[in-house]
């Protein structure tokens, strides 16, 4: 089940690399609109699931335009080629984060913002992808303190297979991003006149959901 659970969360990141921003604000109408005047369960459900998917993109959207203006800013640059040229130092801030926030789907969402504006390369925002694997276990095992052993077993079991995973994937990290590159259409590190990374993305997408798999 936790197996199947790690592939079940890539595909928000995979979802966020179709780049459907513009169907964020139906979304969220037509989400409102079953949540409010429907009187089915089901279509509530459908409703809410809806208003989730839509403000998770608009959010994203904003993150994005939000972290444009940094570009800008020597220090922050300077902080994400710091993260390019030492990997573990990003795992560990991609685990913080993740921790901090309590959904791995988020962080990658802002990882995938902060790279789409040019301001992390592929090399670091794979590295910050493997830190929130394992800061998304951690949050497990906080969740799970206080409940029965099996619960903490299977937590901490999440979180071991996790951390052994990126560990071998750290050791493997620019042969692994490079068979990424290889399989991804466009340059993963291209950014265009406006600032903008239009491939990259899909990038970080397949490589959350290629970790996950092997």
């Amino acid at each position: 089940v936790v197996l199947g659970a790690n592939i079940g969360t890539t595909v928000t990141a995979q979802l966020i690399a179709f780049k459907i921003t513009k169907l964020a604000l139906p979304a969220i109408g037509v989400g409102v609109f079953l949540r409010l005047f429907t009187k089915k369960k089901k279509y509530n459900y459908y409703g809410e699931v809806l208003i989730g998917f839509g403000l998770l993109f608009l959010g994203l959207a904003t993150m994005k335009d939000g972290f444009a203006p940094l570009r800008s800013s020597e220090e922050f640059r300077n902080a994400f080629i710091l993260f390019s040229s030492t990997p573990i130092l990003a795992v560990a801030a991609g685990a913080i984060l993740t921790m901090i926030v309590q959904s791995s789907s988020a962080t990658i969402g802002i990882t995938i913002a902060l790279a789409s504006t040019g301001l992390i390369d592929f090399y670091g925002a794979s590295a910050l992808v493997l830190g929130e694997n394992i800061g998304t276990t951690l949050t497990a095992n906080i969740a799970a303190i206080g409940t029965n052993s099996a619960a903490r077993r299977a937590a901490l079991g999440h979180m071991i297979f996790n951390v052994i995973g990126v560990v071998y994937m750290l050791i493997l990290l620019k042969p692994f991003v490079g068979f990424i590159d290889s399989i991804t259409p466009g340059n993963a590190n291209m950014v265009n006149a406006v600032g903008q990374n239009p491939y990259i993305a899909r990038h970080i997408a397949n490589l959350h959901t290629m970790f996950n798999i092997i």
